[in-house]
């Protein structure tokens, strides 16, 4: 009964401890994440019959959190949508891709790119775009 008591007691300090580092918040951590959004630039218009090539770099102490979201201006339908692994890293680079399927006439969408650190700050980017058929 001891060790069972105490290996529970091992389980629950342990996972804890996990839950903690995950959520630290670095008091000293005033500075939001730098986010640079390279590719595609704002207003482009793309061949919807090849990739979309999502390009950027995103800074800060400890990032957290990071989404990026391409949704149809004309019905907010999401086209795509992606959590990154960026988990306490410095330095990321974004390099995804975007396939359109089913656009047949010309679409606006706007990309949406969400970043957060350990210090709960946020910064948010968005890129309007078109997709030619």
């Amino acid at each position: 009964m001891k060790i069972k008591f105490l290996l529970t007691l091992a389980l629950c300090l342990t996972l804890t401890s996990i839950i903690v580092s995950c959520h630290h918040h670095d008091e000293d951590d005033s500075n939001p994440p730098v986010l640079l959004i390279t590719s595609p630039s704002d207003n482009a218009s793309l061949p919807a019959s090849s990739h979309v090539h999502i390009t950027g770099t995103v800074t800060d102490e400890s990032l957290h959190e990071m989404n990026i979201k391409i949704t149809n201006d004309s019905n907010g339908s999401v086209l795509f949508n992606k959590d990154l692994e960026v988990h306490d890293a410095t330095n990321y680079t974004i390099n995804e891709s975007y396939t359109p399927t089913n656009i047949t006439s010309v679409t606006q969408v706007t990309m949406f790119v969400v970043v957060s650190d350990h210090s709960e700050h946020e910064v948010r980017d968005t890129v309007h775009f078109v997709l030619n058929p």
